[in-house]
């Protein structure tokens, strides 16, 4: 396969990706799921693609979890992950009774006040995005992201704040 590169100028670097990447947001949160999406992560790095797209929420963070796998043993610094913060993410498994998961995991944990939370529970709270960062490093066996979107529905946010 050929794949062009494009080039941008970042902050401490250029970052040279494919112009073929590879998402990892869809599928099941089971093994078979992850062992899949290992396998073609590999094979894509095998075969010069170097550009992989996730976020926490995709995959309850197995998504992150499975690239973070993947890229060992391979040099980091020939790859580009973007990753994403706004959503919360489930941990693993899709729980039964998500307003319980999400009051447990993120509010009573004291990781987000309930005023820092909007939408179908998202947030954009500074404290919380430093926090994602932190778990996103963790999960993708890395100690930098690439590129780091804000997922979804600012619009939402700003109405949220009653300044849009």
């Amino acid at each position: 396969m050929t794949t062009s590169n494009r080039s941008i100028k970042g902050v401490n670097k250029s970052l040279n990706f494919t112009s073929i990447g590879i998402g990892t947001y869809l599928g099941d949160c089971d093994s078979r799921t992850d062992k899949n999406i290992y396998n073609v992560i590999k094979c894509c790095i095998d075969n010069g693609i170097n550009l992989f797209d996730t976020a926490p929420n995709y995959r309850s963070e197995r998504s992150e979890f499975i690239i973070g796998k993947a890229i060992t043993g391979y040099s980091r610094e020939d790859l580009v992950i973007c990753t994403k913060v706004g959503f919360l993410p489930y941990k693993s498994v899709i729980p039964k009774n998500e307003n319980e998961y999400f009051t447990s995991r993120f509010i009573k944990s004291g990781i987000l006040n309930p005023n820092d939370i909007f939408g179908d529970w998202q947030s954009f709270h500074p404290d919380y995005i430093v926090w994602q960062i932190n778990e996103s490093l963790e999960r993708l066996n890395t100690d930098y992201i690439d590129i780091y979107y804000l997922q979804m529905s600012v619009v939402k946010y700003y109405k949220s704040l009653q300044i849009y």
